[in-house]
């Protein structure tokens, strides 16, 4: 029997779902790097476990942070230019005076989150959940609110 054909299907099976985002994951080193110098700007978080980490005044231009855990972190003054938090869970983050600019945070979980003074001119909140957020002029979004703050 000749195996070549079906080794040949699985490799190409494999490199495939790769390159579809299936097999992704942050790279362990990026973890270390932002853990160590809070810093890490470009790199690949996404999936990430960094709860309740403080994070305050971190250079996370860039940063993929797409499906990772960022309930209860402190990011305060951050600089998240153009990051990509999609499906992200920030329950209860501390974001205020950050700098989200064209970040990407379509689905992500921001309920009782902190934007006061955050900068989020060209943001994406499509289908985020800022239910109880306190949104950047200081006033509470109402339960439910889905993709804008409604007060």
């Amino acid at each position: 029997m000749n195996i070549k054909p079906i080794v040949a299907f699985f490799c190409g099976l494999a490199v495939f779902a790769a390159q579809a985002g299936v097999c992704a994951a942050f790279k362990p080193a990026d973890l270390e790097r932002v853990k160590a110098a809070y810093n890490c700007p470009g790199c690949d978080l996404s999936g990430a476990d960094l709860t309740g980490l403080n994070l305050a005044y971190a250079d996370l231009q860039k940063t993929n942070l797409s499906k990772s855990k960022l309930a209860g972190v402190q990011l305060g003054q951050a600089n998240m230019t153009g990051a990509d938090l999609s499906e992200a869970d920030l329950t209860g983050a501390k974001l205020n005076m950050t700098n989200l600019r064209n970040a990407k945070l379509t689905g992500a979980k921001l309920t009782e989150a902190h934007f006061y003074n955050a900068v989020v001119k060209g943001a994406d909140f499509s289908m985020a959940d800022l239910s109880d957020a306190l949104w950047v002029d200081g006033k509470k979004c109402k339960p439910g609110s889905t993709g804008e703050c409604v007060k």
